[in-house]
C-alpha cells in the first residue's frame, strides 16, 4: 500500500473530535508563552491529518509484525485503539501516538523511539499492552517528516516528555508515576526523564545500546559509536546524507528511512 492509500483507513481514528481532550482553560492551541513550564497549554487529536495519516502508514506498512500478529487486521485496529495527539507545552510541540490512554485506571506506560525511527515503532508493544496500560508514545523531533525541523537542546526534548507524563498521570507529586520505556537514542533521553522527574517514573527500561550520556561520553570513539553516529552528524550538518543509507542508516531499522537532520540530537549531544 501506497502512503496516499492510508487516508481513507485512518481518518476516522485521527480527525479532530475522536477523543475529548478539551483545552486547558484560557489556552490557545499553537500559541506559547515562552516559559519552561510543562503545562500542557492545548491538547487535541491533531488537525494535521498528513501526519496522523503517516504515522498510521508507518506502524501498519513498516514496523507491524505479521508474525507475530497472524490473526490481526493492523489498519482496523489502529483505526479502533489509536490516535495521535499534538501536546502544546511552553517549552514547545510534543506529537504523541496513544492507545487505551483514556482509561484512567490503567497505569501508564510511556514510550521514547530511537533512531532512526518514530513514535508509531511501538506499534507491536501497544497491541500486546494496552489492555492493561494506557500506551503513550512520544514522537521525538525532526524524526517525522511531516514536522517542522526544530532548532531543539536535549534538556528541552527532556523537559516536553516530562509534560506529557504529568498531563498523563494528572499529577507530578510523586503520589502517580509511569512505567518509561526508552529504545536506542530515545533510551538516553530515558535515563534523563528518569533522572529529571523520579517523582513521576515508577520504573525505567533501556532497550539496545542506549545508556546515560556519561556512558555514551566514554564510548563515543568506540566502533559502532563512530560507524553511524559520526555520519549521522555529518549528514547533520551538511544537509544531506552521504553515504549509502542501506548501509549506514537504513539497515538501522525496518523502516528503512534516514534523513540528515535526524542527526541533529548526536550532534548537540557531542558538541
Amino acid at each position: 500500500r501506497s502512503p496516499d492509500a492510508g487516508v481513507e483507513q485512518f481518518t476516522c481514528a485521527l480527525a479532530p473530535g475522536t477523543v475529548e481532550a478539551p483545552a486547558i482553560a484560557g489556552a490557545e492551541c499553537g500559541k506559547f508563552s515562552g516559559g519552561t513550564s510543562p503545562q500542557a497549554h492545548c491538547t487535541r487529536p491533531l488537525s494535521d491529518l498528513s501526519t496522523g495519516v503517516l504515522l498510521g502508514h508507518q506502524m501498519c506498512n513498516w514496523y507491524f509484525n505479521a508474525t507475530a500478529w497472524p490473526e490481526m487486521n493492523c489498519e482496523e485496529w489502529v483505526a479502533q485503539h489509536v490516535v495521535v495527539m499534538e501536546n502544546m507545552y511552553d517549552v514547545g510541540l510534543m506529537v504523541t501516538v496513544e492507545a487505551g490512554a483514556q482509561n484512567k485506571e490503567k497505569p501508564l506506560v510511556v514510550f521514547i523511539h530511537g533512531w532512526p525511527d518514530t513514535a508509531a515503532e511501538w506499534i507491536n508493544q501497544m497491541m500486546a499492552m494496552c489492555g492493561q496500560f494506557r500506551c503513550v508514545a512520544v514522537q521525538l523531533p525532526d524524526f517525522l517528516d511531516t514536522l517542522e525541523t526544530e532548532d531543539v537542546f536535549l534538556d528541552q526534548v527532556v523537559t516536553r516528555v516530562g509534560g506529557v507524563l504529568a498531563q498523563h498521570l494528572g499529577v507530578s507529586d510523586g503520589s502517580e508515576k509511569a512505567l518509561l520505556i526508552g529504545h536506542d537514542f530515545g533510551a538516553v533521553f530515558g535515563y534523563m526523564v528518569a533522572y529529571k522527574y523520579p517523582n513521576m517514573v515508577e520504573r525505567y527500561a533501556s532497550l539496545e545500546i542506549g545508556n546515560d550520556l556519561q556512558m555514551w561520553h566514554d564510548a563515543k570513539f568506540g566502533t559502532m559509536i563512530h560507524f553511524y553516529q559520526n555520519a549521522a552528524i555529518q549528514a547533520y550538518k551538511s544537509g544531506e546524507i552521504v553515504d549509502d543509507p542501506s548501509k549506514v542508516f537504513g539497515s538501522m531499522s525496518p523502516s528503512q528511512h534516514a534523513t540528515a537532520r535526524m542527526g541533529g540530537g548526536y550532534a548537540r549531544m557531542w558538541a
